[in-house]
Parts: C-alpha cells; structure tokens; sequence
C-alpha cells in the first residue's frame, strides 16, 4: 500500500491551530525549490536504523515546536528581533540535526532576516515554518 492510498493521519490539534489548516499535506512530494520534509539520510546518521526511534525524536521535535512557535509569534508581536533570531536558530538546530530540512530553511531564513533587525515578513515565514512542521508531522506517520 502507498502513501496516497493510505489514510492520511489528522494533524494535532495544537499544529491544526497553529498553521491554520485542518487538511494534512503530501509531505513527501514537495514543489519545486522547496527541501524535501525529511532527509533520511541525515536521520540514519544521528539514529541509526531504529524507525521506532525515529518517530519519536520526530514527534518530539513536532511536539517541542508549540512552544516554539508561540514564543516567537510573541516576540514578532513584540518586535524584538533578538529573541525572534534566537528562537529561530533553536529550533533550526534541532530540525537539522534531525534532517527536517524544510524546517530548517525557513527557520535560517527567518534567524537571518531577525539578525539584521529585519522583521518585515517574519510572519508570513513563521507561518512557513508551521506548514513544515504540520507537513513532517504527516510525514511521521509514514515512517
């Protein structure tokens, strides 16, 4: 059976919320210029082959980034550039480490814009940001 003739998960209510969407997305196809979701290359090399292992330090990341999220949405709100860089560049590390390099892109995109002082768009990359989040959270499911 495939991924698209599987059923697709339902995102958690928290990401749902989050991204404002309640429609999960094929994470494993993306558009052109876009990262894939999740290099598994790059999870192999930190976890090995334990697919279980892989799930949960996945659900994790997805779990971690709420809070994440809700803290920058504040200091957007804010207009603080320091801690906008500063929660960007954490959960950049975190998503790369773990190959969510969707994540990771427009988490660098967003920790550069705010190192400079530049706010201008930070929402619409944090809402980016989101839409990977809920896009791996799909992709987990297919592990």
């Amino acid at each position: 059976m495939g991924l698209m003739d599987s059923p697709m998960p339902e995102p958690s209510d928290d990401i749902t919320r989050l991204t404002g969407s309640e429609r999960p997305v094929d994470a494993l196809a993306p558009w052109p210029g876009v990262p894939r979701v999740l290099t598994l290359e790059q999870l192999r090399s930190v976890l090995g082959d334990d697919r279980a292992l892989w799930r949960e330090m996945l659900k994790l990341l997805v779990t971690s980034s709420v809070p994440l999220l809700q803290a920058l949405d504040a200091a957007i709100a804010e207009g603080d550039a320091h801690a906008v860089r500063r929660g960007a560049h954490k959960l950049k590390g975190s998503a790369a480490t773990l190959g969510a390099d969707e994540i990771a892109q427009f988490c660098g995109s967003l920790e550069r814009m705010a190192a400079h002082g530049l706010l201008d768009g930070a929402e619409g990359l944090r809402g980016e940001i989101a839409r990977s989040i809920q896009r791996l959270a799909v992709t987990i499911h297919t592990l």
